[in-house]
C-alpha cells in the first residue's frame, strides 16, 4: 500500500514539473516573440546627409558669350601684328574684383575717351606715351593698356614695356570685349555706370552688342 501511494506522489511530482517547464518554456518564447517584433519595427537613426561641396569649390567661371568670328580674327591679327602682352577681359576683371593693384591705362582720343572708360583708369594719349616716365612703386602692380580693339594700346604695351623695364599687358580685343562681356564702363566726368562706348568707326560699330 505505501509503495501505492510513493509512486502516486512521484507521478504527481513528475507532471507538476513538466508543467512548471511547459509554462516556463511558453513565457520564454513569448518573450523572444515580443522582441523580436519589437527589432523588426524600430527602424535605425538616419544620419545627415554629407554636404557635397565638389561643386562650390573651384568652380569654373562663366563662359564669355559668342562673338562674331570676323572680330575675333580681326582683334587676332592686331595681337600678332603688335606682339604685345595680353590679359583678357575675365582675367582683368578677377584682379579688379579682388582688389589687386593694376594700372589701366586708356591710349584712346579724346572723344573716344569722354564716352566712357574703365573705372580707375588714367586717359593718356598716344601721341603722349612716349613722353610718359616710369611710376614709382611699381611692384606687384599690373600695367594693363586698351583702346577700342587692342591695336592702339597693343602698340602703346610695347612702347611702355621697353621704356619702364616693366611688363605691360594689353586689354585683348579693347573696350569692345569689355563691353561686350557684361564689364562695367562709365563716364568718365560723372563716374557713373554708362550703357555705350565709342566704337571708333563703323567697321567697328557692328561688333558692339546693346545693352
Amino acid at each position: 500500500m505505501m509503495v501505492l501511494k510513493t509512486k502516486a506522489m512521484e507521478t504527481e511530482m513528475m507532471v507538476s514539473n513538466s508543467s512548471r517547464y511547459l509554462r516556463f518554456s511558453l513565457y520564454l518564447f513569448f518573450v523572444f516573440s515580443v522582441v523580436a517584433c519589437t527589432q523588426e519595427k524600430v527602424e535605425p537613426e538616419k544620419q545627415p546627409a554629407e554636404k557635397d561641396t565638389s561643386t562650390t569649390l573651384d568652380a569654373p567661371s562663366k563662359a564669355p558669350p559668342e562673338e562674331d568670328p570676323e572680330f575675333v580674327t580681326r582683334v587676332a591679327g592686331f595681337n600678332k601684328k603688335t606682339g604685345a602682352r595680353q590679359i583678357s577681359p575675365q582675367e582683368l576683371a578677377k584682379k579688379l574684383s579682388e582688389n589687386e593693384k593694376v594700372i589701366l591705362i586708356d591710349v584712346r582720343e579724346e572723344k573716344e575717351y569722354q564716352v566712357s572708360s574703365l573705372s580707375g583708369s588714367k586717359w593718356i594719349p598716344p601721341a603722349n606715351i612716349a613722353s610718359q616716365d616710369k611710376p614709382e612703386n611699381l611692384d606687384d602692380v599690373t600695367v594693363v593698356t586698351f583702346c577700342t580693339v587692342g591695336y592702339r594700346s597693343g602698340m602703346a604695351a610695347r612702347a611702355l614695356e621697353l621704356k619702364w623695364g616693366k611688363p605691360v599687358f594689353n586689354l585683348d580685343g579693347g573696350i569692345i570685349r569689355w563691353f561686350n562681356f557684361g564689364n562695367q564702363v562709365i563716364d568718365p566726368a560723372t563716374k557713373k555706370a554708362v550703357d555705350k562706348i565709342h566704337p571708333y568707326d563703323a567697321s567697328w560699330g557692328k561688333y558692339v552688342k546693346e545693352r
